[in-house]
């Protein structure tokens, strides 16, 4: 039972991890300093979409390994 709860932490804390990471592009994008570059995020351009989709890929790519690996059917 106990290594079924540290698993579960692991994707609970991973799954948390990209919130922050996805909720920091985000604020990026609406700080001032989004409009000095012409390379920044825009909030609700494609650019920081695509940001935050290629975050989430990257943090839920290994955890569905990591899911399927771990608890088997």
């Amino acid at each position: 039972m106990k290594n079924n709860d540290s698993k579960s932490s692991i994707v609970l804390l991973t799954l948390l991890s990209a919130f922050l990471f996805c909720s920091m592009i985000v604020v990026g994008s609406l700080s001032p300093l989004a409009d000095l570059g012409t390379n920044t995020n825009q909030f609700g351009d494609i650019g920081m979409w695509s940001a935050v989709g290629f975050v989430l890929i990257l943090f839920l790519l290994p955890l569905i390994l990591f899911f399927n690996l771990s608890f088997p059917r």
